[in-house]
């Protein structure tokens, strides 16, 4: 741990003294500043992703487990990212989290995700750069400033890493995926992506806060790849899926 994040650690440790969270779950007051939201018994109760394809970050059905860790559906098509890595499924509270950030600036969410993604995702490796998937500037300025770039900037308050938010970029304003069909996201951001600067890793992490098809992905890690990187990686707080019965061990 560097000096900024001990800063940033004993910082945490003063607010949450004079200003206590309370869970955003259960509402009781949080102990200990390491909660930053979500307490202690809450915690285990969170939609974790698990039994996930390896591939794509999807569900794999009960069958599948034993024999599979890759769906039908990436072993007939692979995509062009190499692995998803998701911390949560999208589900309540952490959908409500991630959703009163975007669209109402609750501030205060942010440390709670990035604490919560932080605390559970893989070691980064030493030759990867993270880069933020790229939202178009006229999508930035509608909604006031860029949640990805956000969440990038918290996670690497507390972790030294090398990461880029200007590398590539969103070209073309696109209309928003939600309520499109899986053949319309990808018409959507076809050939939307195009990468500026020279990679500095052919080994990359694209974050992203949440990954529903995985069309935005799999077209921006097909950019990467045609601009030198080997192996692309999809991280994200929360993985959507609209076929919930797949989900095992979910409430």
């Amino acid at each position: 741990m560097n000096i900024r994040s001990k800063f940033n650690k004993y910082w945490r440790s003063f607010i949450h003294i004079v200003y206590p969270w309370h869970c955003k779950v259960c509402a009781k007051r949080c102990e200990s500043s390491a909660e930053q939201g979500i307490c202690e018994l809450c915690q285990p109760q969170l939609p974790f992703c698990n039994q996930t394809c390896n591939r794509c970050g999807a569900p794999l059905s009960t069958v599948s487990l034993g024999t599979h860790t890759i769906c039908g559906q990436c072993l007939s098509q692979p995509p062009f990212y190499d692995h998803v890595y998701a911390a949560f499924w999208y589900r309540e509270p952490i959908d409500q989290l991630i959703s009163e950030l975007k669209y109402q600036k609750r501030w205060e969410n942010l440390s709670c995700l990035m604490s919560l993604f932080t605390q559970c995702c893989p070691p980064i490796p030493n030759q990867a750069q993270i880069l933020g998937m790229p939202s178009h500037p006229r999508r930035v300025r509608e909604r006031g400033f860029n949640v990805i770039n956000q969440c990038v900037r918290a996670w690497h308050s507390e972790y030294h890493f090398d990461y880029s938010l200007t590398t590539h970029a969103h070209t073309r304003y696109t209309p928003v995926q939600t309520a499109k069909k899986l053949d319309q996201r990808r018409r959507n951001v076809r050939n939307v992506f195009a990468v500026r600067k020279a990679l500095k890793s052919d080994h990359i992490i694209l974050f992203d806060d949440v990954m529903t098809s995985g069309a935005s992905a799999n077209e921006c890690a097909k950019v990467l790849k045609q601009a030198g990187a080997k192996h692309v990686q999809v991280w994200c707080l929360a993985r959507a899926h609209r076929d919930w019965n797949m989900c095992l061990n979910q409430p």
